[in-house]
Order: C-alpha cells, then sequence, then structure tokens
C-alpha cells in the first residue's frame, strides 16, 4: 500500500520503520523536519508538506499530541487529497472521543474514511512490533487498513464506531496512571518500614497486585534497568501526554454525567510534576514528589 505517515515523536517514527519494513511504500512529513531523517534512511520519502505526502495514498496515518493538530492537518490538504486517490485516514493520536467522532463526519463529507486507532505499548512497543491498536470506525474501512494496522501491533481490536477507539485509549491510560500511583505509594510504605525494594518487587510481581504497570514502572532507580526510573525518568509516556490524556477523559465522563475521583487524584499528581518542571520526563516522575516527608 501507499501510506503517508504524518507526525514522527516517540510512536510515530517506528511505527512508521515498521510500515516500511513491512514492503509499504511510505512518505513521511514532520512539523521538525529533521525528524525524517532516519526514515529516509530506512527508505521512506519525505514530504514538505502534509498535503504532499497525502498524494496518492490509500491511507494517511498520524501521530500527533492534539485533537486540534490533527484537524489543522487534517484540513490542509489532506482530506482534499484523500478525495482525489480514495484512500483512507489513520489517525494513531489520542484525542478526545468527540473530535474523533467530528473528524469522522468531516471525511465522510467527503468520501473519505476515517479510523481513530490510538495504540498503546509505548515506545518499547511500537518498535517491537506488539502494541495493542483499538479502532473506531466502519468495518469496511477497518478491512481495507488492515495491513496498514498490523504493521506495528500484535493485536488490533475493532471496538465500534467512531469514537469508540478514543475512549478505550481513555479507558486504558486512566487505570495505567491510578495502577502507577498506586505502584508508587505501595513502594514509598515498604521503603519507609525498612523493606528492600528489590524484595518488593519480586513480591509485588508475584502477587495479586502484578500488572504491567507495576513491571514496568517500579519508581526505583536500578530495579528495572531499561525503564524511566533508571534512566533519568526517560519518556516512556511523558507527564504532559498523560495528564492531557487524564483530562480527555474527565471531561468525557463530566458530559456522560460521571464523576472519575481516583482519575482525578492522579490528573492533582500529574499537575504537581508539570508545576515542577516534570512535564517532559515519564509520568512516573511523580514519584519524586510523593512519598515520606
Amino acid at each position: 500500500m501507499r501510506v503517508a505517515f504524518l507526525g514522527l515523536g516517540l510512536m510515530g517514527a517506528p511505527m512508521a520503520t515498521n510500515l516500511v519494513r513491512a514492503g509499504h511504500d511510505v512518505t513521511v512529513w514532520n512539523r521538525t523536519e529533521s525528524r525524517c531523517a532516519p526514515l529516509a534512511a530506512a527508505g521512506a520519502d519525505v514530504a514538505a508538506t502534509p498535503a504532499a505526502a497525502a498524494e496518492g495514498a490509500d491511507a494517511v496515518c498520524l501521530a500527533l499530541p492534539t485533537g486540534a493538530e490533527v484537524r489543522a492537518v487534517l484540513e490542509d490538504g489532506v482530506i482534499a487529497a484523500l478525495e482525489l486517490s480514495g484512500g483512507s485516514v489513520v489517525d494513531h493520536s489520542t484525542i478526545a472521543p468527540a473530535d474523533a467522532r467530528s473528524l469522522a463526519h468531516s471525511c465522510s463529507d467527503s468520501g473519505v474514511g476515517f479510523l481513530d486507532a490510538p495504540v498503546s505499548g509505548g515506545p518499547w512497543g511500537a518498535a517491537a512490533g506488539t502494541l495493542c491498536v483499538m479502532v473506531g470506525g466502519d468495518a469496511d474501512v477497518v478491512a481495507r487498513n488492515t495491513a496498514v494496522l498490523e504493521a506495528s501491533a500484535a493485536t488490533v481490536i475493532h471496538v465500534g464506531p467512531s469514537g469508540s477507539g478514543q475512549v478505550v485509549k481513555l479507558a486504558n491510560n486512566l487505570t495505567y496512571a491510578v495502577t502507577t500511583l498506586g505502584i508508587v505509594e505501595a513502594f514509598h510504605l515498604a521503603r519507609a518500614e525498612g523493606v528492600d525494594p528489590a524484595t518488593t518487587l519480586e513480591v509485588l510481581t508475584s502477587a495479586t497486585a502484578d500488572s504491567r504497570a507495576l513491571q514496568q514502572r517500579a519508581p526505583v532507580p536500578g530495579l528495572q534497568p531499561d525503564m524511566p526510573a533508571s534512566n533519568d525518568w526517560a519518556p516512556g509516556f511523558a507527564t504532559d501526554m498523560m495528564a492531557k490524556d487524564l483530562e480527555l477523559a474527565i471531561a468525557a465522563a463530566h458530559e456522560d454525567g460521571l464523576a472519575l475521583p481516583a482519575t482525578a487524584l492522579a490528573r492533582t499528581v500529574l499537575e504537581l510534576a508539570q508545576q515542577a518542571g516534570l512535564g517532559g520526563r515519564d509520568f512516573s516522575v511523580f514519584a519524586t514528589l510523593t512519598g515520606p516527608r
């Protein structure tokens, strides 16, 4: 397939690389053009604008920070190009479900398919091709883009109509954030009571507290050499991005008349990290702001 990939951040770059490796004809664009160089070396073409990247594409994939940026890029000639080629939008960004529905409607008005297809698994999963992709949109559009969706994924789940992919992505991320906050507090308590952190990790990963969050974000440097706490809290998943996602979840819940108190607490702790200038660090850096006084 001829695929354009727009947005080459921590997730977008390895996902675009996987598309090249899978044999697709890939053109990339990124606002900071220097980030395109490794993709060019891997065999991708580089476009000067989103519209140029989308020309003749069967699918245009996006991995951008916000819904506003997704809309701006799509309206900057991408939808018009896809209207001519008959291609589809595959949006891997995490945005508000309402924004995904609105964008799907805008694309449909131009005869363009749209999938909200956010992913989970982090940069490690993107590089390994083991992401979970949760997809909202029409089944026929999903079928047309299966090869694109599977290029970086171990699991692709069509969860329902437009916006549904974003709903379950926000559900996943609030679970991850709240769980990680609990893990941080567990290690603080155990350490304050004199239990060695390595022993705590061994017990928790062997007991009912075990989770992927625990396996990836134990908040003690040295316990997991490849993970954020052992690498100066390098993201992984940046504090600013997790805070944005929790805000989206809280806003969606408010529209549904729901309260999410645990999510709101995690959002408050993330806000403290942002105020401390740690927005670019992995979200588990909030471990450095809590615990014994």
